[in-house]
């Protein structure tokens, strides 16, 4: 039974992905026929329609001299042209033998139940319980049952602080549309935005972005606070936020900070000799500002000035219209980026980037200390090389600023945990291994679950090639692998399957 007042916080241990056996939907597998249908006429539309261009039909028609936009994104509204005259026999002979077949198998197909009678009774108790929140852990891959009243309490705490949320009478959502239509349309008339990039780009009938929380077990198991989440699918500003991603991307990849993932962390470090009084040194960062995108987008001569003020504006009208519900009040977002939308992490690199050019690669008498730095969107690693006074003299250097930014450090040797990773020192060199935290848990996929057999065989493997990269040693690996294989039996994965993944 599940409790009707649970503690302020339950984690389980022993989370599962688990997908329940659902019987043959014949509808769905004709929509499915139908959309791959499509696929091979707009094939052969497309390639009828390569051999009949000729080079009139690339010239411009005379007596035109208007200016057209010249698109640099190739965003535009989801096609639904459907070539049906290019069907023709064969594909229609096709398309009955398989739709013969679908109800064939829908008559002689009985799904397997993989749910017992108790488990639906529980999954059905907890969907009703309404004095419970159900989440996802920030960190871990735990399943987190919250008592509703605390869950609430802790978002109206986050919502209450006045410097990034406004509390609103009513739903801007209206208002907010006209006045992005108008931008849209100004910038389409100054040739900067295409039609088609303009249609994307316009969400018709936009929802209201929803705010939630998923609970930080990893910093109290009993009264987690939350890390603020925003559900802005098809929003009003959610094609436009990847608009904007598409020109800030590029200057992202090219900051000498920029970090594509651990593999590369691993391979850069491979270089370094370290030294007995080498330290590490962690620092966490947050908050963000428009001000630093221009320094960057100045620098691109692909865009002309109309241009890199449109992208500022829209980055303008993004920030200040995040307008979301919870519980059913309305809010604005005043500060900081919202998280989850799509440019917000370029945003925050790019606002990095240039806080680092004043602060960590120059101005400051720290430079010789300094063997390695690199970030990760606001994780920073350095490998620091002097005393734990000098490194902390540095720290306050980076918060002595103006840029709403704070950093909080962490100076250990001869090892340290690095996102997924830990990274220590033998020797000479520097060797990683997979950081397994203490909030993990065999959050696998279980082998019951209605997914597709060949894909649920291929992840013992995946996941063992995962920590086969992060592990520098053998005995590292070897030690891991154990403890994968313990969880993927765990899960009911087949004996052979798991023994497979291990040739």
């Amino acid at each position: 039974m599940v409790p009707k007042h649970p503690p302020t916080a339950t984690s389980s241990n022993n989370p599962t992905s688990f997908c329940p056996a659902e019987k043959f939907n014949e509808f769905e597998l004709f929509v499915d026929l139908n959309t791959f249908i499509r696929k091979i006429t707009l094939q052969i539309h497309f390639a009828i329609k390569s051999r009949q261009i000729t080079v009139d039909d690339k010239e411009e028609a005379p007596g035109s001299t208007a200016k057209t936009s010249t698109p640099l994104t190739s965003l535009r509204p989801k096609s639904t042209f459907n070539p049906t005259h290019h069907r023709g026999n064969h594909i229609n002979t096709f398309f009955s033998l398989v739709a013969r077949e679908t109800r064939n198998i829908n008559k002689s197909n009985k799904a397997k139940n993989n749910l017992t009678k108790e488990q639906k009774e529980a999954l059905a108790e907890l969907n009703n319980n309404d004095l419970l929140v159900i989440r996802s852990a920030d960190k871990g891959g735990r399943i987190v049952l919250k008592d509703r009243e605390d869950y609430i309490t802790e978002a109206n705490r986050i919502l209450d602080d006045p410097f990034y949320y406004e509390s609103l009478q009513a739903n801007p959502l209206t208002e907010d549309k006209k006045i992005l239509s108008i931008l849209l349309k100004q910038a389409e008339e100054n040739h900067i935005l295409t039609e088609k990039e303009r249609e994307y780009i316009t969400v018709d009938h936009p929802n209201i972005t929803l705010f939630y929380h998923l609970p930080k077990i990893h910093k109290d198991t009993r009264n987690p606070p939350g890390r603020p989440i925003f559900s802005g699918i098809n929003s009003l500003t959610s094609n436009f936020s990847h608009y904007v991603d598409i020109f800030l991307q590029k200057h992202v990849t090219n900051l000498p900070s920029y970090l594509r993932d651990l593999t590369e962390l691993i391979i850069l470090l491979k270089d370094i000799n370290w030294e007995p009084h080498y330290s590490w040194l962690k620092l966490d960062v947050a908050a963000a500002g428009i001000k630093t995108t221009n320094h960057y987008l100045e620098t691109d001569s692909h865009l002309s000035p109309d241009h890199k003020k449109f992208i500022l504006d829209a980055i303008h009208f993004i920030l200040t219209h995040n307008v979301f519900s919870f519980e059913g009040k309305i809010y604005r977002q005043r500060n900081g980026t919202a998280m989850r939308a799509r440019f917000a992490p370029s945003f925050a690199n790019l606002y990095m980037g240039r806080f680092e050019e004043e602060f960590i690669f120059d101005g400051h008498c720290w430079k010789d200390n300094i063997i390695f730095y690199k970030r990760y969107i606001g994780d920073l690693i350095l490998i620091w090389n002097s005393s734990n006074e000098e490194a902390q003299a540095f720290v306050s250097h980076l918060n002595t600023n103006s840029w709403n930014l704070s950093f909080t450090s962490n100076l250990t040797a001869p090892s340290t945990e690095y996102l997924d990773l830990i990274l220590y020192s033998d020797n000479n060199n520097i060797k990683s291994k997979t950081y397994l935290k203490k909030v993990d848990g065999n959050s696998y996929l279980y082998y019951r679950s209605a997914h597709y057999k060949k894909w649920k065989g291929n992840i013992p493997y995946s996941q063992l090639k995962w920590i086969r990269r992060n592990c520098t040693d053998t005995s590292d690996f070897l030690s891991q692998s154990e403890l994968l294989r313990s969880r993927f039996a765990n899960k009911k994965y087949p004996k052979g399957i798991i023994e497979n993944a291990f040739l």
